[in-house]
């Protein structure tokens, strides 16, 4: 009997760490990515990966699509991503520092190749608690759509547009280029 349980513990112990493995180390990994990547950029900054680079983050990307990325930190304050992007296929996607996807938006769901979406805080539940409903949106979202909530304080926002063509990437990294992110200041 105690050589079953013994069995038996060896097993329950080797199926919760591959759980744990399997739910945790993917996140892990794209964080030390993202980290290795963007530690020389600045913190609320647009910048275009280049194409060597971004196949490292991005492994669906090919050398022919450009990158552009919004590394936000939210301990300022809110942080606003101004994109201007081309006519064509295109989508944007919000990361938190763990990797998690919070938020995603393509060229058809968008119906603007231009627009803004402003990054904030996601309130706890404590702040949640003992918020008043005449607080800052007077207890209704407005334009649900251009607002995202994030629980991390860090992450990046990422416009990926595939291309077919390798001469089409300097006339779209041109558009793209016009895209900024940045601390929004304070009302």
């Amino acid at each position: 009997m105690g050589r079953l349980f013994w069995v038996v513990m060896t097993l329950l112990i080797a199926v919760a760490a591959h759980i744990t493995y399997v739910l945790f180390e993917p996140g892990l990994v794209f964080q030390k990515k993202l980290n290795a990547l963007s530690a020389a950029k600045p913190d609320n900054s647009f910048f275009i990966l280049p194409h060597e680079e971004q196949s490292q983050l991005f492994p669906t990307a090919t050398a022919n699509d450009v990158v552009g990325v919004c590394k936000y930190d939210l301990d300022a304050g809110r942080v606003v991503l101004s994109a201007k992007l081309p006519r064509s296929y295109w989508t944007v996607s919000i990361y938190t520092d763990s990797g998690a996807q919070i938020y995603a938006l393509d060229d058809v769901q968008a119906g603007s190749n231009s627009f803004t979406v402003d990054l904030t805080r996601a309130k706890t539940l404590l702040q949640q608690l003992l918020a008043k409903n005449d607080g800052e949106d007077g207890g209704q979202i407005e334009n649900l759509g251009w607002k995202v909530e994030s629980t991390e304080r860090r992450g990046l926002a990422v416009i990926w547009v595939p291309l077919s063509d390798v001469l089409m990437r300097d006339g779209v990294e041109k558009t793209i280029r016009e895209s900024d992110c940045k601390l929004k200041a304070a009302q």
